[in-house]
């Protein structure tokens, strides 16, 4: 009778599949980083100059300061970009930078997500909804299609960057 002891390789195999679980989740947090920022710089921007000045223009902005509490100054949308677990996206009044939201939309996937659950990068925000639909001439096709495209092209290229990590 021939016997192996195979608790080392055992030992082994788990180790090796937790690495690649965490690796496989790094490329989630990697993939959530790189898709806002790229959501962020396709998302368009007010004129602050057209905020300050009297006008239609500036009356939005205002009534969407007095209705959600959200400051009278551009880039609002931009930095609005989030990661979810799920589809209930959080509201917030804040203006966030582009960076700032990509960060934060990393450290809650890197603390939060685990493989093989599924996930939602999304804005809820007053006027995306126009805004994807291409009411702003700055993004005239919207920002999704565009956004993915871009995403497809460099995720591509960073996936081995990110489970390396």
């Amino acid at each position: 009778m021939i016997t192996v002891d195979t608790s080392a390789l055992l030992k082994d195999l788990e180790k090796l599949h937790k690495d690649v679980v965490r690796r496989l989740e790094n490329v989630v947090s990697g993939f959530a980083y790189e898709f806002i920022l790229i959501l962020g710089s396709n998302t368009p921007i007010g004129d602050e100059e057209a905020i300050q000045r009297v006008g239609r223009y500036r009356s939005a902005y205002k009534l969407r300061m007095e209705r959600m509490g959200i400051d009278m100054h551009a880039g609002y949308h931009q930095g609005s970009w989030q990661f979810s677990l799920d589809t209930n996206l959080g509201f917030s009044p804040l203006i966030t930078d582009v960076q700032s939201s990509a960060n934060d939309g990393r450290n809650f996937a890197q603390s939060s997500y685990r493989l093989g659950e599924p996930f939602y990068i999304g804005a809820n925000t007053p006027g995306m909804e126009a805004l994807e639909f291409g009411y702003s001439p700055q993004a005239p096709d919207g920002i999704s299609d565009i956004s993915i495209q871009q995403m497809m092209q460099t995720y591509q290229i960073d996936v081995l960057k990110y489970y390396k990590e």
